[in-house]
Order: structure tokens, then C-alpha cells, then sequence
């Protein structure tokens, strides 16, 4: 069998003010150590029953693998949210679901992590001194 390379991080997507966090087929398959090709027959066997339930399919899409040669191939691939991901894994054992689910409570930590960042506040002890130095700075205007 042959050795291919292939990128699988999983993707924040950016809709309006919403973020949404995927991960792709191939990603599951090599976290869950299914081949790709089983995690694709699971996810469009299942894809049936959730179209019904939810009214949409799982978004198809590609990604470019690196082949050994050196050249590139396009390898067809779903991208899916944790939802949908959670739903294929009822198909795996339960080793390969605690994989996904411990791989999707880190991709949330990784985005807390970042979210916060971006909202980084004062410790309330250091808002307590500020507004207290605001305050003794009008007192002293006075």
C-alpha cells in the first residue's frame, strides 16, 4: 500500500459573527485509525437518516494529499461539525469515539484558549485598583 501525506487539521470556518469548528474525514480516519475509504462508507450510509432527521446533508468537499512521487492528487473528503462527527462515531468502536471525543474537547479548549485571548479583561483585583486610583484621581481634581 502506498504512502501518502496528508494534512488533516481540523478548520475554524467564519460565518457573519458565528464560528463554526470542522474536521474532515480524513482527520477522523487518522485519529481513529480507520482507513479513509471505511470513514467515507460510514459517513454516506448514515447520511440518509440524518438528511431526514435534520434536513441537510454533510458537506463534501476535497483536500490536496502530497503523493510519493512528489506530485499531488485531490482526495474527495466530507467536512463535518462536531454534531455530525458525534453522529458517524455511533459507527465506531469504542476506542476510535473516546479518540474523537477527546480530540474534539481539545480542539474547544484550543478555541476557549484563543477566544479568550482576544477578550483578554484585567483580573477583577487589578479592575478593583483602577476604578480605586480613578477614584482617588477625581477626589484629588476636587
Amino acid at each position: 500500500m502506498k504512502q501518502v501525506k496528508i494534512t488533516t487539521t481540523a478548520t475554524v470556518i467564519n460565518t457573519n459573527a458565528h464560528q463554526t469548528q470542522r474536521m474532515t474525514s480524513l482527520e477522523i480516519a487518522k485519529l481513529t485509525g480507520k482507513q479513509h475509504k471505511h470513514v467515507m462508507d460510514a459517513v454516506r450510509k448514515m447520511e440518509a437518516a440524518w438528511v431526514k432527521v435534520c434536513g441537510s446533508k454533510f458537506r463534501l468537499t476535497s483536500r490536496t494529499v502530497i503523493q510519493p512521487n512528489g506530485g499531488t492528487r485531490d482526495v474527495p473528503c466530507y467536512s463535518l461539525t462536531k454534531t455530525e462527527c458525534l453522529y458517524i462515531a455511533t459507527k465506531f468502536n469504542d476506542e476510535a469515539r473516546a479518540k474523537l471525543v477527546l480530540r474534539w474537547e481539545q480542539l474547544e479548549r484550543q478555541q476557549l484558549g484563543s477566544s479568550r485571548q482576544q477578550l483578554m479583561l484585567p483580573a477583577p483585583e487589578r479592575i478593583l485598583q483602577l476604578a480605586d486610583h480613578r477614584k482617588s484621581l477625581l477626589i484629588l481634581g476636587d
